[in-house]
C-alpha cells in the first residue's frame, strides 16, 4: 500500500469568473496531488456552495477574504482517506489551518496567504 501523497500549493489570483475556475478545476483534477493549497481564491460564504458542487464532491475548506482579494482554500480529493478534527479559519482569509488523520497518522496543515508588506502583527496573529 502506497502511503505517499501529493501536495500542490498554487495562488489562482481569483476564481470568480466561472470560466477561469472551471479550467482551473480542471486542471487540478487532473493532477496526481491529492490535496491542494489555493491561495488567493476571492471566495465568499456566498460562493462556497456552487464551487463545491463544481469540483464535485470532495472536502473543500475555505478561509474566505473578499470577493477581489484573499481567500485560501484546501481542497481533499476523495481518493484521500482523511478524518479532520479541527479548522482554524482566519476571518480577513489570510490562512487556514486543518487538524487531520490520513493514513492513521495525525497531521496540521496550513495554507497561509501573507500579505505583501511588512505586518508583524500577522505573523503573530497566526502563531498565537
Amino acid at each position: 500500500m502506497n502511503n505517499n501523497i501529493q501536495i500542490l500549493s498554487q495562488n489562482v489570483r481569483g476564481l470568480g469568473d466561472q470560466f477561469k475556475r472551471r479550467k482551473v478545476f480542471y486542471w487540478l483534477h487532473k493532477s496526481n496531488a491529492g490535496i491542494i493549497f489555493l491561495q488567493e481564491t476571492h471566495s465568499s460564504p456566498e460562493c462556497e456552495k456552487q464551487w463545491k458542487a463544481e469540483w464535485g464532491g470532495s472536502n473543500m475548506i475555505f478561509a474566505h477574504g473578499q470577493t477581489n482579494a484573499r481567500g485560501v482554500c484546501i481542497i481533499i480529493k476523495n481518493n484521500v482517506s482523511i478524518e479532520i478534527h479541527n479548522t482554524i479559519a482566519d476571518e480577513n482569509g489570510r490562512f487556514l489551518i486543518v487538524d487531520v488523520t490520513i493514513n492513521e497518522v495525525r497531521l496540521t496543515l496550513a495554507n497561509i496567504y501573507g500579505p505583501n508588506h511588512d505586518d508583524p502583527t500577522f505573523l503573530l496573529r497566526f502563531l498565537s
